[in-house]
Order: C-alpha cells, then sequence, then structure tokens
C-alpha cells in the first residue's frame, strides 16, 4: 500500500513538472510568434512607405510633364492667335492699296474721258503740254503705288515664311521621338572591368548575308578598356533601345590614331542596327560658329544615353598643336567618346575627347569646358587611312 502510494506521488510529481516545461515552451513560442509577426509588419510598412513614396514620384513627375505639355500647348495658341493677327493686317493693307489703286485709276479714266471731250478746243502746244503733265503725274503717283503694293506683299509673303518656320520648328520640338532616334539612339556604351565609356553608332551597310556598323569613339576608351590585352581583344559594346532594352555586341577595332585620340571599331551582326547618325559635308562643318547650340550625348558613369545642352564655345582651341572645338554642354567621365551633335540638324559635329580639370594633388573637373575631336580632322584621318568610309560630300 506504501508503495502504491509513493508511486501514486511521483507521477503527479513527473506530471506536474512537465506541465510547467510545457507551459514555459508554449509561452516562448508565444514570444517568438509575436516577435516574428512584428518584424513582417515592420517589413510591410516599410514596403509600403517605400511604395508611396515611388508613387508620389511617379505621380509628381507626371504632373511636371502634363505642366509642360499644358504650356507648350498654350505658347502654340498664342502663336497662332499671332499669326491670324498678322495675317489679318497683311490682307487688310493689301486691300486697302489696292483700292486707292482703282480709285486712281477711276479718276485717271475721268480725267482721259474730259480731255478726249475737250481735245477739239485745244491745239498744237497747248495740248501737248498737258498730256505730258497729266502723263507725269500719273507716273508719279503709279510708281509710289507700285511699290506699296510690292513691299506689302514682299512683308506677306516674308510673314507666310516665317510662321511655317515656326509651325515647323514648333511641331519639331515636340517630336521627342525623333530626337531620340538621332540623338540618343546612335549613341552607345563601351564598357571593360575597370573603365566605362561611349561610342557612336554609324549607319548599318549589307556585306553579303551580314550587316557591318561602324563605331567611333576615342582611342583613350578602347586603350584603357583593353589594357594588356592586346589589340585584338573585342570590346563589349551596349546598344539600347527606346523602351530601354539593351543588345550586347562584341567590336572588333579596325583603326586608331592616339594623336587625335580617336579609334573605329566594327561589328557585324545578322539585322542592322535601327539607328546611326548622321554625318554633316566638310561645307557645313566649315559654316559652324561659337554661340551654335550643340547637345552632347554620352553615357556618363556608366549610365544610359544621356543629353545635355549648351553652345560651341571655341572652334580653334590648340592643345599640343591639335586644334579642338569646345563645348559648355556639361560632361562628366564616361562622355569620352561620345558624340556632340548640331541641335537643329542632329548631324554629328565630333567626338568627345577630353574635360578640363585643375589642381595637383587632388583634381577636379570642369564639366562645362569640354574637348571635342571635330569631324573634319577626322575626316582627313579617315581619308589617310583609307578606310571603308563613306564621308558626305
Amino acid at each position: 500500500m506504501k508503495t502504491q502510494l509513493l508511486i501514486t506521488f511521483a507521477t503527479g510529481a513527473i506530471i506536474a513538472s512537465v506541465a510547467v516545461v510545457g507551459s514555459n515552451e508554449l509561452q516562448r513560442l508565444d514570444t517568438a510568434l509575436i516577435s516574428a509577426n512584428g518584424n513582417a509588419n515592420s517589413e510591410r510598412q516599410a514596403g509600403a512607405a517605400l511604395v508611396a513614396r515611388e508613387l508620389k514620384q511617379q505621380r509628381e513627375e507626371r504632373t511636371a510633364l502634363t505642366q509642360e505639355l499644358n504650356r507648350l500647348e498654350m505658347e502654340i495658341d498664342r502663336l497662332e492667335g499671332e499669326r491670324a493677327t498678322d495675317i489679318a493686317k497683311l490682307q487688310e493693307d493689301y486691300l486697302l492699296t489696292r483700292s486707292q489703286l482703282e480709285g486712281l485709276l477711276t479718276s485717271s479714266s475721268s480725267q482721259l474721258t474730259v480731255l478726249e471731250s475737250s481735245v477739239s478746243r485745244i491745239e498744237g502746244a497747248e495740248y501737248a503740254s498737258l498730256i505730258k503733265e497729266l502723263n507725269s503725274n500719273m507716273s508719279e503717283h503709279w510708281g509710289v503705288l507700285e511699290a506699296r503694293l510690292e513691299r506689302n506683299a514682299d512683308e506677306l509673303e516674308e510673314s507666310r515664311n516665317a510662321l511655317t518656320e515656326l509651325d515647323l520648328k514648333v511641331k519639331e520640338r515636340r517630336d521627342t521621338d525623333k530626337m531620340w532616334r538621332e540623338l540618343l539612339g546612335p549613341v552607345v556604351q563601351l564598357a571593360g572591368e575597370s573603365s566605362v565609356g561611349s561610342g557612336v553608332l554609324l549607319k548599318s551597310l549589307p556585306v553579303g548575308e551580314r550587316w557591318r556598323t561602324l563605331v567611333v569613339t576615342a582611342w583613350h576608351v578602347v586603350r584603357d578598356i583593353q589594357g594588356d590585352q592586346g589589340l585584338d581583344t573585342k570590346v563589349p559594346v551596349t546598344i539600347y533601345d527606346q523602351v530601354g532594352a539593351m543588345r550586347i555586341e562584341s567590336a572588333s577595332l579596325v583603326r586608331h590614331d592616339a594623336l587625335i585620340d580617336v579609334a573605329v571599331l566594327e561589328i557585324f551582326s545578322a539585322r542592322p542596327f535601327a539607328n546611326g547618325a548622321d554625318l554633316p559635308t566638310r561645307d557645313t562643318l566649315l559654316s559652324h560658329r561659337v554661340f551654335d547650340p550643340i547637345y552632347a550625348v554620352g553615357c556618363p558613369l556608366g549610365n544610359d544615353p544621356i543629353p545635355t545642352a549648351g553652345e560651341l564655345a571655341d572652334t580653334s582651341h590648340d592643345i599640343d598643336g591639335m586644334n579642338y572645338w569646345m563645348i559648355n554642354a556639361p560632361t562628366f567621365i564616361g562622355n569620352s567618346g561620345g558624340g556632340i551633335f548640331d541641335a537643329e540638324s542632329h548631324e554629328l559635329l565630333g567626338i568627345f575627347s577630353k574635360i578640363y580639370n585643375y589642381g595637383v594633388t587632388q583634381q577636379t573637373i570642369i564639366p562645362h569646358m569640354g574637348l571635342v575631336t571635330p569631324m573634319a580632322t577626322i575626316y582627313s584621318w579617315i581619308e589617310a587611312q583609307d578606310l571603308d568610309f563613306v564621308i558626305p560630300e
């Protein structure tokens, strides 16, 4: 009997101990579950905040674009109103002058009728003198009216031409798709393990069943990418489309010149590239002057092609006996090898070479003092190299 009691007490103690341990374990699990739920809630809140910020940024960008479109539409309405006013004023002047001319003709006809009716009473020299005076007066008035009509017609034509040109500029200004194709589309990125730069695609040309595309860039970009691997090393080229998709090709070095800092690569592909730079004639290049508007397009710091606007600051900048153009469009590291384009014709004017900097121990870059190898220099070099390259006449 005593033994049974001891067994019963021992069993109860064990059950109680297990209950206590189980209770402690449940409390620990509850605590962990609460902590996990708290962390999940924090992550959800952080994610929601990130999405909210992104949505806010998109709303702000959409609002800014909407405001810009509204401003352009108001500008077009204003220009159209001014055009209608100018044309109406010219038409009014034209009709007034025409009315005056018709009045003069009517008056002259009346005077001639009077003269004819009285010619029988006028003899010899008196008749000739009167006719001469009348012709002189008519010629004088007629000359004044003719000059006024011609001036009004010229002004009307000039106004029409100016308004037509303005309409075309307004339309072209809003044609961002065309600007992308002709300015950003031809620009590519050249990148190695420790170096990045830019290049410019020319028009793709068929070679048998394949397509050959030349890339013009700065020699120091290719040199830094190839490093010690040799001139036969392929250069990775990233081509972008308008929606941000990338196409990566490998290019081979065709020619290079360290003195003018220019290199030409070539890509052979199964299909042509959609966008290639338009090239100017030599006469066009000679006509460019300081203050001409330009775009600098490149891949600074490894970004997709970025355009910056500016002007030609100098067309005869000498460095170590070489002539460069200077631009004031903002540029940075990675723009090297990119294109400098005419802001209106979108023709390729030169290849970006280097940026001014100052300082001995710690150099500071001057982004708005960029140096460009002009296409005239590149044309002369290409002719000397006997490259398969078509220079516009």
